[in-house]
């Protein structure tokens, strides 16, 4: 305080007031064109089913067609019904005709089985588009229409003459192998399974939770048939410690889904469904292997160019190192675009030293289409090591890692415009302060102190310091505050008390 070093005086007799100005090195020019605002979400044109009546047996031929008004390409369709088992049958779309803005794709099924078609209502569950800038869109969900072009059941059909919905499969026996759940390293799994079924079984799936957290899983997908019995196995052969170190592995779950696309769960995470899968009666425990290993850490993870600007035609890449006590097998990483939608991919190959695993993955940004101007953001960043477990060092609008910091492998893309070359320091064009006279005999005042300052690339705020005329002391007040103008000519103020 200013009563700390005179009781009474005058400052424009006793002090000077001095303003200590700083360059600021300013950021390029920000990017310029197309904004994320001028890449509308697509629009559904027209989505038209065939036969136009929703009316079908067997043997004819089920189609949806539709036309969608984009701006950029469109990539993808999916679209989904529920099925009279409460199952789900899907298709895609992903070959377009296109006529100026519009994009036009069908996709039919000839329905020749009845055991995948069984007689009933097929209600429209899902429809959307995903364009080339990673945007999904959605036309309908799970019990709602979206969009006013979708009539309600416009999209809906009925089969007839095929077969009654038959009931859900049911599980005759899941034998573990070694009975005793208890494998060495070299040694085999085996799960043998047999479910009752009046349609056929399309695929199971099987996971266990590893020692790690992590998860072990497979899938049958050929099955043998006697009556109404459906038998498969699935097995593994523990040659690797690095994949299936020492400890318990729980089943996590157990599934089926038959050709009327209905899935029928044994066992979720943490429960069994099923009296016949006695509790632990599918776990296993796995010894003489390494011990379950630390997760991996990040070392770097580095995004070029490193100033995070891209234009047109050049090449974004990312590398990154861990340290992992075991391989790592992939990493999955994934920008938010400007339109909301998603860029993402995958690291599948890695160089090894010592116990650190570097990949990189790159882009070049050959289609606008694809890589509209705006900021694209880092939405995730997982690794997954041959234990199964995945680790997450970002997640949506989260960062869990240090070594990331905020925005590191952020990016721009965008025309960008060099800054002008910065060779005169700012200038301070006025400067007065108010009062220009004070008495703290009777306690501290206030003196407000304003400033123009200006300079062609843009000034920091400026710093207020007081420094006495007749001493070597000094008092800092910190920046001032712009109140009007632009970093280019500003006007500042500050208090001193």
């Amino acid at each position: 305080m200013v009563s700390d070093l005179v009781s009474k005086v005058r400052i424009r007799e006793r002090f000077v007031v001095a303003i200590t100005l700083f360059a600021a090195i300013m950021l390029p020019l920000g990017a310029s064109n197309v904004a994320a605002e001028g890449l509308p979400a697509p629009s559904l044109v027209e989505a038209v089913l065939s036969p136009t009546d929703g009316q079908l047996e067997l043997d004819e031929t089920l189609s949806v067609s539709v036309t969608f008004q984009s701006d950029v390409p469109i990539s993808s369709m999916y679209i989904s019904w529920t099925t009279p088992t409460g199952g789900r049958h899907s298709g895609g779309i992903y070959s377009w005709t296109k006529s100026g803005d519009h994009y036009s794709g069908s996709i039919k099924w000839t329905l020749s089985e009845p055991d995948s078609w069984p007689s009933g209502q097929y209600s429209l569950e899902a429809l959307s588009v995903t364009d080339t800038t990673g945007r999904t869109t959605y036309f309908a969900g799970p019990g709602q229409i979206h969009d006013p072009r979708l009539a309600p059941d416009s999209l809906d059909f009925t089969v007839t003459n095929s077969i009654a919905p038959p009931a859900p499969p049911s599980l005759v026996e899941a034998v573990l192998s070694p009975t005793d759940g208890q494998l060495e390293l070299d040694e085999t799994l085996s799960a043998s399974v047999t479910f009752q079924s009046d349609v056929p079984i399309s695929s199971m799936y099987i996971s266990w939770t590893t020692p790690t957290g992590g998860r072990h899983s497979g899938g049958i997908y050929s099955w043998t048939k006697s009556g109404d019995h459906y038998s498969g196995s699935i097995k593994w052969t523990l040659s690797e410690p690095d994949s299936w170190p020492s400890g318990q592995y729980s089943l996590e779950a157990l599934s089926v889904t038959d050709t009327t696309g209905r899935t029928t769960y044994f066992a979720g995470p943490g429960q069994i469904h099923d009296p016949r899968l006695a509790p632990d009666s599918l776990d296993f425990t796995v010894t003489n292997s390494i011990a379950p290993p630390a997760p991996p850490s990040l070392v770097e993870a580095v995004l070029s160019p490193t100033d995070g600007q891209l234009e047109l035609d050049e090449t974004l890449s990312v590398s990154v190192t861990f340290q992992s006590d075991v391989p790592i097998s992939s990493m999955y990483i994934s920008w938010t675009t400007p339109t909301g939608g998603r860029h993402s991919g995958g690291i599948y190959s890695w160089t090894k030293s010592g116990d650190h695993y570097s990949g990189s993955i790159k882009w070049t940004l050959s289609e606008p289409d694809s890589w509209p101007s705006g900021q694209y953001s880092l939405e995730a960043l997982s690794v997954t090591d041959t234990t199964g477990r995945t680790t997450y060092f970002a997640g949506p609008g989260q960062i869990h890692d240090p070594r990331l910091a905020p925005d590191s492998l952020d990016f721009t893309v965008g025309t960008f415009v060099s800054p002008p070359t910065d060779t005169a320091a700012p200038v301070l064009q006025e400067f007065d302060y108010t009062p220009t006279a004070i008495d703290v005999a009777d306690g501290p005042q206030e003196v407000v102190v304003t400033a123009r300052v200006t300079d062609a690339t843009g000034a920091a705020a400026p710093t207020l310091i007081l420094s006495s005329d007749d001493t070597t002391q000094t008092l800092g007040f910190g920046e001032m505050t712009r109140i009007s103008g632009t970093a280019q000519d500003g006007i500042y103020q500050g208090t001193v008390t």
